[in-house]
This record gives structure tokens, C-alpha cells and sequence, in this order.
């Protein structure tokens, strides 16, 4: 039985769907490309009619010795097939320059669509699903339309070739009917189980690449070898892709015995066809060019039956994987109408907005959860302008997840955020980007070179080398990068991308990380676990550093380390997605809670720090 989903069901609104995105892509080359090939259809037809005409004229011209004559139908007819063959070819170059011209447009458009996505759908399994297929058939669009049209040359050059063998012979006309109804039953048999086998497939196809590339995964070469997980790596790819593999060959079976039923029937018909073609020839019926059109007709007629339902089953494969892009593509126009921060428009790429309020954020009975799971509880707290506010907190009471929310990557499910004073409806990406710096707990290396990684977050000052090393200075990455290479800011990163490249340490990554945060003069900046690579007496030295640089600039430090508080003008400790407690160092600690507890219990790691006067002895 086949699994119900949550596809488009009507087919043909998935077909709109191709011919509206192929056509966004060029009108004109696409109706060229459509009525070439379908005038490709009718020279088939054309060419029997001649070849038969032909034969019979050098047969006449054979008999009556008038070589001159012979010679110009020869001509006629060898010019026929030459016209023939460079029509195809024609037609071969346009669909291979389609191809080239417009499969870097439609990955440009994916790229451009997706950014559309909230983050919390790519976190979905079922969208991870479609995704992991989408990005393999990106380009199956051009794929749809070439195949479609093939679809639709063959069918009409079916029916010709069918008209001409009733005229031939009627009896010929109910045995190729016959045959056509067989073929696109087959087919459609074919497609059916295609379509269940990949509905059934897709999570294990997903769990046996992922336990595959685990294999050649360069991150975690180093544990699978040190702990000999490779035979049980193995087992769990082999559970999953045997199962696949299982499947897969079951339908192979079926469809290699249905298709050889569909060979038979036409290698039986073409025997009595030549039969009784010999028998009418020699009873002088029927002329050789009688004979030829008889048999070519027939002959092709099976080709363009077997083309048209091979074209079917492509366009069906082609069609599931448009709707795939439908739904992903519906996806990304649903969540680009109703984005938590609004897309930059061109123009406004550096736009900021200035202060209406005295907050930087501002958060109002604010709540959020994970499906059924409360991560934020009613929280309502207000982030002031030019204050170094401390996020604290256990692991998972919600810091990272607040963060995500202030820089508008995730909604609240109830409540009101604003920034500046400003709703987020009424923001634009870059007027949040422009002014916030951030290092995120889950931070990303690039397999580029220093100034890449560092200037991401200001891609127009990706050229000033001046405000670069000033990040640099500030994150304490810009002596590595002068000692580690011989090129500079311009030394790439990741041996296994670049073959000039260097290594680094898991705590120099996370202060190329920082230094990205540090990209210009911005007036917020957000640390969310900037240090956590570094040993404790670090990561306090890194935030005091932190300080001295933020005098006058609003900052949120966040790190369950809690000893870096005691630099921040305010302290906010998150517990149970509440706000447990909050003020400054000191009443905090008079007040004997969670802070208090927190602080005594880490004490130890921080008694080598000055902390008025901090001293880098360690």
C-alpha cells in the first residue's frame, strides 16, 4: 500500500509548477527549444513517406537502366538522411547548451531561496529528508522540460507512425494498440512502485550516508581509529542499506521480467510482420517501397512506443523530484511572508537604525519551547544601552536559545521582542547584522584563508587589511597569524581543502571566531561560550580584555563558567527558562542563591586572577 505523504497530490499543479520556473528562466530558448522539437516529430513521418517513394523509383529506374535518374534519387535520398541526422544533432546542442546555461542559475536561485528558511525548519527531519534529495537534482528542472518534450515528440510521432500502419494494413493498427496499452501500463506499474520505494527509503537512506561518510569524515577519523569503531560503523551502514539494497532489487526484478514480456510480445510481432511482408512481396501485392515503409513504420512505431514510455518514466522520476522542490520552494515563500526579520533589500545593506529607546533588547512575558519541550518561561528583561550584561546559567537553561531569539534567527512563540526600541517585523537583516557582533557557541571555520574567516561578518571590508588586523588584535588571533605560515592574512586554513593550508587548535579556531565578531566598529557585540575551548584562568582573561575593549558598547557574555561574571555590570541567571536571579556581583553573592553556589563551587579555578588589576602570570 502506498504510504500517504505529505506531497502535492494534484500532479498537474506540480507540472505548473515546472513549466512556470522553466519558463521564469528564459521564455524565448524555451519556446524554440519546444516547437524544434516538436517539428522533430513530424520528420520521422516525413522521411518514411520519401524513403518508400524513393525505393520504388530506383527499383523502376534499376529495371529501365537510366543510371542518371538512378543516381539523382540516390542523391535525394542520401540527402534526406543527411538532413535527418543533422536535425537530431541540432537539437542534441540545444539541449546541451540549456543545460550548461541554466543549471548554475538554478543552484543560484536554491542558494537564494533558502535563506528564506527559518531556522528552526532546518532542524526537521522531514525537511532534511527532501532537502538531502533536493540537492542532488537542483538542476532537474532543465531535465523535466527536456524529458517532458521528449515525452510529448514521441507521443506525437506515435500517433502518426500509428495512422500510417492502419492505412498500411488495419489489423496492423489493433496489434499496435494493443501494444501501446501493454507499454504504458508497465510503465505505469514501474512508476508506482518507484515512487513507493523511495517514500519507504528516504529515513534509511539518510541513516546508511550518514553512517558512510562517517567513514571518510575527517573530524572523527581520529576517534573512530583510536576506539576501533569501524566494524560497528560498518554494521549499522550494512542494517540500513541492506534493507535499501533489498528493496531496490525486488523492483529490479519486476520491472527487468515485465519489460522482457513487453521485448517478447515485439520480437513475435515483428516476425510475423517480415513474414507476411515476404509472403505479399512475392504474391507482387505489394511494391518494395510498400515493403519497406510496412516494415519501417512497424519498426518504428515499436521504437517510438518504447521511447515514449521510457520518456513517461522519466518524466514521472523527474516530476517527484519537482515535487520536492515544490515543497521546498512553498516552504521558502511561505516563511519569506511571514519572516521573524525582514530580507535586506538591495540598497539598504548598510543601513543601520538609530536608538529609540534606552535598550539595545527588550524582551516582554517572553516564551519559547522545542515542540512540547518549554526552554524559555514568560521571561521579561531588558538589555541597557551601553551596560556588559552576564548570562548565566546551567547547560540548557536556555542562554543560547535567548540568544538566537535576540538576534532574530528564531521566534518567540508568545510574547514581544524588540531591538532598539523596534519590533522585529519592522527590521531589516542588515540592520540587526550591522550592528551586532556575535561569536556563536557553535561557531564556523571556513575552508579559506585568515582574512576570509575573519571579514565574513563585514564582507565590504574583506579588502581593508587595517580593520581586519584590528580584529584580529582584539580576538588575541592577530600573532598566530603572523607566525603560523608565510602569507599572512592571505594563509589558508584546513590541510584537507587546501593543500597550502594549516591546522588549527580547537581554541584557535574559537579566536578566529571571536576576531569575526570584533569586524568593525559595531555597536553591540555578543559572546556566546567564546572561550570554552580555553582553560578557565583564559577564558577570564579573555573576557577582561573583553571589557576594556567594550567601555561605552553594549556586550552579553555568556558562559557557564560563571567567575567571568564579576566583570559584567549586571548578571542575569537563567534556570528553567526563568530569570532566577539578577543585579551585580556583589548582591548577588549577598543574597547566598544559585549565583552564590555557583561561584563557590568554581572558585578555585579563578584564584590565580587579579582581579582589579589583572596580571597575565598565567
Amino acid at each position: 500500500m502506498r504510504k500517504k505523504t505529505n506531497e502535492p497530490k494534484d500532479t498537474w499543479q506540480v507540472i505548473w509548477f515546472g513549466i512556470k520556473e522553466a519558463i521564469d528562466l528564459s521564455k524565448a530558448m524555451i519556446a524554440v527549444w519546444s516547437l524544434i522539437s516538436v517539428a522533430s516529430a513530424i520528420v520521422p513521418l516525413i522521411m518514411l513517406q520519401i524513403n518508400a517513394k524513393v525505393v520504388d523509383a530506383l527499383s523502376g529506374q534499376i529495371q529501365t537502366g537510366s543510371f542518371r535518374r538512378l543516381l539523382i534519387l540516390m542523391l535525394v535520398f542520401g540527402g534526406a538522411y543527411l538532413f535527418e541526422q543533422i536535425y537530431r544533432l541540432f537539437l542534441n546542442i540545444i539541449s546541451d547548451i540549456m543545460q550548461l546555461h541554466y543549471n548554475p542559475i538554478l543552484h543560484e536561485k536554491f542558494i537564494s531561496r533558502v535563506q528564506n528558511l527559518n531556522l528552526r525548519t532546518l532542524e526537521k527531519g522531514e525537511y532534511n529528508d527532501n532537502s538531502s534529495q533536493f540537492h542532488g537534482t537542483v538542476d532537474k528542472l532543465i531535465f523535466f522540460i527536456k524529458d517532458g518534450i521528449n515525452f510529448i515528440v514521441s507521443c506525437i510521432t506515435t500517433i502518426g507512425l500509428f495512422v500510417i500502419t492502419i492505412y498500411v494494413k488495419w489489423y496492423f493498427g489493433i496489434i499496435a494498440l494493443l501494444i501501446i496499452g501493454i507499454r504504458f501500463y508497465v510503465a505505469g506499474k514501474i512508476l508506482g512502485q518507484e515512487q513507493d520505494f523511495w517514500n519507504d527509503i528516504k529515513r534509511l537512506r539518510r541513516k546508511a550516508h550518514y553512517f558512510f561518510n562517517l567513514s571518510t569524515d575527517y573530524h572523527k577519523a581520529k576517534e573512530i581509529r583510536m576506539l576501533s569503531m569501524e566494524p560497528l560503523l560498518r554494521k549499522n551502514w550494512m542494517d540500513a542499506e541492506k534493507t535499501v539494497l533489498q528493496r531496490r532489487n525486488q523492483i529490479d526484478e519486476q520491472r527487468n521480467f515485465l519489460n522482457a514480456i513487453c521485448s517478447g510480445m515485439d520480437s513475435l510481432f515483428t516476425a510475423f510482420l517480415l513474414i507476411l511482408c515476404a509472403t505479399l512481396l512475392k504474391d507482387q501485392k505489394i511494391t518494395i517501397g510498400t515493403m519497406i515503409l510496412m516494415s519501417s513504420t512497424v519498426l518504428r512505431l515499436f521504437g517510438s512506443i518504447s521511447s515514449a514510455s521510457t520518456s513517461l518514466g522519466v518524466v514521472f522520476q523527474k516530476l517527484n523530484d519537482l515535487r520536492i522542490h515544490k515543497m521546498v520552494y512553498d516552504l521558502c515563500s511561505k516563511e519569506q511572508n511571514e519572516p521573524v526579520v525582514k530580507n535586506t533589500r538591495p540598497g539598504n545593506e548598510k543601513q543601520t537604525k538609530p536608538y529609540q529607546s534606552d535598550t539595545a533588547f527588550s524582551l516582554r512575558d517572553l516564551s519559547f519551547g522545542y515542540g512540547t519541550k518549554p526552554i524559555l518561561d514568560n521571561l521579561s528583561i531588558n538589555f541597557e544601552r551601553g551596560k556588559i550584561i552576564a548570562l548565566c546559567g546551567d547547560n540548557g537553561a536556555g542562554k543560547t536559545t535567548l540568544v538566537k531569539i535576540l538576534l532574530g534567527l528564531y521566534a518567540p512563540d508568545r510574547g514581544d521582542v524588540t531591538f532598539k526600541g523596534y519590533s522585529y517585523e519592522d527590521l531589516e537583516r542588515a540592520e540587526i547584522n550591522n550592528s551586532v557582533g556575535m561569536a556563536m557557541q557553535r561557531y564556523s571555520i571556513y575552508n579559506y584563508a585568515f582574512r576570509d574567516n575573519i571579514a565574513y561578518s563585514l564582507v565590504g571590508e574583506i579588502d581593508r587589511d587595517e580593520v581586519i588586523w584590528e580584529a584580529a588584535e582584539k580576538a588575541g588571533v592577530a600573532s598566530l597569524i603572523r607566525s603560523i605560515g608565510n602569507k599572512g592574512l592571505d594563509q589558508q586554513i584546513i590541510k584537507w581543502c587546501n593543500d597550502d593550508g594549516v591546522e588549527l587548535s580547537w581554541g584557535q579556531k574559537q579566536k578566529l571566531a571571536v576576531a569575526r565578531a570584533h569586524m568593525g566598529d559595531r555597536e553591540i557585540l555578543i559572546l556566546d561560550e567564546p572561550a570554552s575551548q580555553l582553560d578557565p584562568i583564559a577564558e577570564y582573561l579573555q573576557f577582561m580584555k573583553v571589557r576594556e575593549l567594550c567601555k561605552g558598547t553594549t556586550a552579553i557574555l555568556i558562559s557557564h563558567r560563571i567567575g567571568f561574571a564579576r566583570l559584567a555590570d549586571e548578571i542575569i541567571v537563567l534556570k528553567d527558562g526563568k530569570v532566577h536571579e539578577q543585579g551585580n556581583h556583589e548582591q548577588l553573592m549577598t543574597k547566598q542563591g544559585e549565583y552564590y553556589a555557583m561561584f563557590n563551587a568554581q572558585a578555585q579555578w579563578y584564584q590565580k586572577v587579579e582581579i582589579d588589576n589583572y596580571s597575565e602570570e598565567v
